[in-house]
């Protein structure tokens, strides 16, 4: 059923640019005026938001833009206290959002919309073409008359996501970006539960690795005699570690454990994220936790899978990383003594 409404979807998308005039005015690719406010769309995942924040401080300060975002419900907490934003708005699904759409534009006065996805979206692209500004700035990606200014999409082979996305910057500033970064702001209430956590356990008494088993897919999911093992070692090296995980894989966690290691569960993923900020070391399969690791300079070391793609794996960015990678469709079949080996030396130089 899913494919079928995914296939609806695209054959709207394609009649609709179809019968679509260009949107591309003269002035397309021109460095845009400094008026108004910013529009930024960023729905979908936790991570995607996550590495758009960047992008969005590029646009705060080019100008001294308001800038605003429409989020997905799934992921507008990530820019919940971002400084950078003046408002945050989430995306109402249905016809409903289609409608909210200039209405969010007029009532905040946005004169320039920014889609910051860098694959196609029907819902972005009609998002898009509905919205009555006269600035639209989106990557070259197949749906190209809705914008009024394009840009090319830099190469997923060999630029990471975070320099990708942050380059819909070059309308409205010609210089590369730099110093880029993950913004993500904790509450109080999330750094003191985290801070309770660790002080109850004695965690924070030497050095401290937090492994994160949870990413959304058992696909990477390394096996509980794989993690037993590298605890095992980690423990004799005199490091503290305890395991993190997502409420629905709390029973890996305890057939991990066995009762021997605390566990750290909570539904609200700031107050995960503050235990990652706390960390020396976070041990973690490919997930949103690695940026926002690499938001509070925190070493990462991750297990990926980059099956069926030759596009760069969303690393931690800027950041102190090492990984082990595997071309095969899980991490069935990653060997402890390849993960070990290299853990041990990443874990010698920090």
């Amino acid at each position: 059923m899913k494919m079928i409404e995914i296939w609806i979807r695209k054959l709207l998308l394609n009649s609709f640019l179809f019968f679509r005039s260009n949107s591309k005015n003269k002035n397309a690719g021109a460095k845009i005026p400094v008026y108004g406010n910013v529009l930024v769309i960023r729905l979908n995942r936790i991570g995607d938001a996550l590495v758009t924040t960047p992008l969005i401080r590029l646009l705060k300060n080019v100008n001294e833009y308001k800038v605003f975002v429409l989020a997905d419900r799934k992921n507008s907490f990530i820019f919940n206290g971002n400084k950078d934003i003046s408002k945050v708005i989430v995306f109402e699904k249905g016809i409903g959002g289609f409608k909210q759409i200039n209405r969010i534009i007029r009532e905040n006065n946005i004169k320039i919309v920014v889609d910051s996805h860098d694959d196609v979206s029907t819902t972005v692209s009609f998002l898009v073409a509905l919205a009555k500004v006269s600035v639209k700035v989106g990557f070259a990606k197949g749906n190209d008359k809705i914008y009024t200014h394009l840009v090319e999409k830099p190469d997923p082979k060999n630029v990471h996501v975070i320099e990708r996305v942050a380059s819909l910057i070059s309308p409205f500033d010609k210089n590369k970006p730099q110093n880029l970064k993950v913004i993500y702001n904790l509450t109080d209430n999330s750094d003191n539960i985290a801070e309770k956590f660790l002080h109850e356990h004695n965690l924070k008494s030497s050095f401290l690795i937090g492994i994160n088993i949870s990413a959304g897919s058992d696909a990477r999911f390394w096996g509980v005699s794989n993690y037993q093992r590298i605890i095992m070692d980690m423990e004799h090296s005199g490091a503290n570690v305890f395991l993190l995980a997502h409420e629905k894989d709390r029973e890996k966690a305890e057939n991990i454990s066995g009762g021997k290691l605390q566990i750290f569960c909570h539904p609200d993923l700031n107050v995960f994220a503050a235990i990652v900020s706390k960390l020396d070391l976070l041990f973690s399969p490919d997930t949103s936790i690695v940026h926002i690791a690499a938001a509070y300079r925190i070493p990462v070391f991750g297990l990926y899978v980059q099956f069926n793609t030759d596009n760069l794996p969303w690393f931690p960015y800027n950041s102190l990383h090492e990984y082990v990678l595997t071309k095969e469709p899980t991490l069935e079949n990653v060997g402890y003594e390849i993960v070990a080996q290299k853990f041990f030396e990443f874990m010698g130089k920090i």
